[in-house]
């Protein structure tokens, strides 16, 4: 942004309140985990957002090793996960006992990933994977699950009811004709009206 002349301090003055008002959200625990688990984010995300990035990758590193080392000892411990075993062989070669012919036709059997050793490698090669495609994703079970548990958010209806309790005698019925945009207003100020005073 350097090409502002009259609206730099404005520019300044805005990132830096954000900065602070989300300070806390931003280096979360739990939401650092769940956007690195994003493909399309992983660690890369950090350095531009972050203020001594490389130090925060470190740390976002370490927080996804103990993630899933801790869902790794859970699901081993109750058994949750099934570990895939081995794809067999396509059943037309089988009967062949002509190596000839497995030869020939092999790329004709099913595709057979890399096993990982362990979830710690699953994560490795995930950040490592310069593209991280679906076929990749589907090989690593734990890094999945992780990813399903730390991105999906439970069902609630707390945000709705809120939003209703703070719209307090915008809904009444001398109001019944708002335009959408006016209750967005409305509801907005009732709930910032703390800040405003």
């Amino acid at each position: 942004m350097n090409g502002l002349r009259h609206c730099q301090p404005l520019v300044d003055t805005l990132i830096s309140s954000i900065k602070k008002r989300f300070k806390d959200q931003l280096w979360n625990r739990e939401l650092v985990v769940a956007a690195c688990l994003v493909p399309m984010f992983r660690l890369d995300w950090i350095r531009g957002t972050v203020e001594e990035g490389d130090n925060k990758v470190y740390e976002a590193r370490a927080w996804l090793h103990e993630a899933i080392a801790d869902l790794a000892e859970a699901t081993e411990a109750t058994g949750e996960l099934e570990s895939e075993g081995e794809i067999p062989d396509d059943p037309e070669t089988m009967d062949t006992d002509n190596t000839v012919v497995r030869q020939l036709f092999s790329f004709l059997a099913p595709h057979r990933p890399q096993p990982m050793n362990g979830p710690a490698e699953e994560l490795d090669r995930f950040l490592a994977e310069p593209i991280v495609t679906e076929d990749f994703i589907k090989n690593c079970k734990y890094l999945k699950d992780l990813f399903i548990r730390s991105n999906t958010c439970l069902p609630a209806s707390a945000a709705v009811e809120r939003l209703f309790s703070h719209a307090g005698l915008v809904l009444n019925p001398r109001r019944t004709r708002l335009a959408d945009k006016l209750f967005d207003n409305l509801v907005f100020l009732g709930v910032n009206q703390e800040l405003l005073m």
